[in-house]
């Protein structure tokens, strides 16, 4: 298992700044294979937040379906996953799918229950030590869906997101690839945006 750990530094005039505008700062993890990432962590302005990434996933299932942007997500069942293996959920279990093959590097949930449900998978918090959503589907009845993660992370300062909350508009979060097991990202004054 090994583990990264990102620091974000954000000058003490900034940090003021987002604080006096009740803003604070969210991140995200890609997972490839979804179009919902999750908002993760999200932690009031510091001068210096380290966040710590762990290679472990789990699996979430939830019977509600409409999650508009920035819908926090609620009433989640979690399961235990391991990354190279198929899953078929029943309509009230997770179960190792044996019919079905994936990637090493990926997770194959199918839903072959009588209606459709939210899929997603979930890491573990570094604050709470709790499992977290960090992606979230629709997947109808007998369709499978594929999820690969991947070393990639969204920032973004704001009050819209929340932990556990839908992104829709992923598109305008700044974007980085975690390169190494150390990483150091600096809070740019002028963009308002997070740069390496």
């Amino acid at each position: 298992m090994t583990t990264y750990i990102t620091k974000w530094n954000m000058p003490q005039d900034d940090v003021n700044l987002v604080t006096s505008a009740g803003q604070w700062n969210s991140w995200a993890l890609q997972v490839d294979g979804s179009n919902n990432p999750v908002t993760w962590v999200s932690q009031t302005p510091m001068q210096v937040i380290s966040i710590t990434m762990v290679e472990e996933y789990g699996a979430f299932i939830s019977s509600e379906t409409d999650f508009p942007d920035g819908t926090v997500l609620k009433s989640i069942s979690r399961y235990p996953v391991k990354l190279g293996t198929a899953y078929s959920w029943t309509g009230s279990n997770l179960v190792i799918d044996t019919f079905n093959d994936c990637d090493k590097s990926s997770v194959m949930l199918t839903n072959n229950s009588t209606g459709a449900w939210t899929f997603g998978l979930t890491k573990m918090d570094p604050k709470t030590q709790q499992q977290q959503p960090i992606c979230a589907d629709m997947v109808l009845q007998k369709q499978p869906v594929v999820y690969t993660p991947v070393l990639t992370m969204y920032a973004k300062v704001g009050r819209t997101y929340k932990t556990s909350s839908i992104i829709a508009d992923i598109g305008s979060w700044a974007k980085f690839q975690i390169t190494s097991v150390d990483s150091t990202f600096k809070f740019n004054h002028d963009s308002t945006q997070w740069a390496v």
